[in-house]
């Protein structure tokens, strides 16, 4: 387990967060969340950031977040929120879901400011 999660957006992602990174909602999920990895260095397909449908870079901007309770581990998640269907549509070939993890909570940034 690791202290620190990192949060990765592109450029105009990036113009969305002041003070906070506010949950976002995808329609195959049952509720809006932030997505976070333990890993410091991208790799969009591990990510599943890729910019296949998306014209942007996904990974243009990192923010550190300290790990606190209300982040769930990506398996974990799924396993009670998703229908086996469901989770094998974000688990495709490439990805590397043991290192995601999701809140459903904002994330206060002022707090967290290094």
């Amino acid at each position: 387990m690791t202290n620190t999660l990192y949060h990765y957006t592109c450029s105009h992602g990036s113009l969305l967060i002041t003070d906070e990174i506010r949950p976002n909602a995808h329609p195959w999920l049952p509720r809006p969340v932030i997505w976070l990895t333990d890993r410091e260095t991208p790799d969009v397909d591990a990510l599943g950031l890729t910019s296949y449908i998306l014209d942007c870079n996904r990974t243009e901007y990192r923010y550190e977040i300290p790990w606190d309770p209300s982040m769930i581990w990506w398996p974990t998640y799924a396993k009670y929120a998703l229908t086996p269907t469901i989770r094998m549509r974000f688990e495709s070939p490439g990805t590397d879901p043991a290192s995601w993890w999701v809140t459903e909570h904002p994330i206060d940034l002022v707090l967290h400011a290094q």
